[in-house]
């Protein structure tokens, strides 16, 4: 998938998620960012996995290969304020997320 850590659709569309201590969308008139916390957010649904295999080869060890496996997270996100958000992100941006939620 491309665009991962942004939002694809809906409420601030193409605009780039970031990773402080809670998963924020920043956008051009509030740069502080909104947090995708409790407090901003009614509702959460995670539309699908992607499971990502990339191999490559260990350059340390000439016949091994290593598998390793990232996951993206598409998730429709529906705002306290109104308006929903479709956002694809990667692993690290997930479990902040999921800790933000908590």
């Amino acid at each position: 998938m491309s665009n991962i850590n942004y939002v694809l659709e809906g409420k601030f569309r193409n605009q780039k998620l970031i990773c402080t201590t809670r998963l924020k969308v920043i956008t051009d008139d509030y740069p502080g960012g909104y947090s995708l916390i409790p407090s901003s957010i009614s509702s959460y649904h995670i539309v699908n996995i992607f499971n990502n295999n990339q191999y490559f080869r260990n350059p340390f060890f000439s016949n091994s290969i290593v598998n390793k496996n990232n996951k993206e997270y598409l998730i429709s996100v529906e705002w306290k304020d109104g308006g929903t958000s479709l956002i694809l992100i990667n692993d690290k941006y997930f479990k902040i997320f999921l800790d933000g939620m908590s």
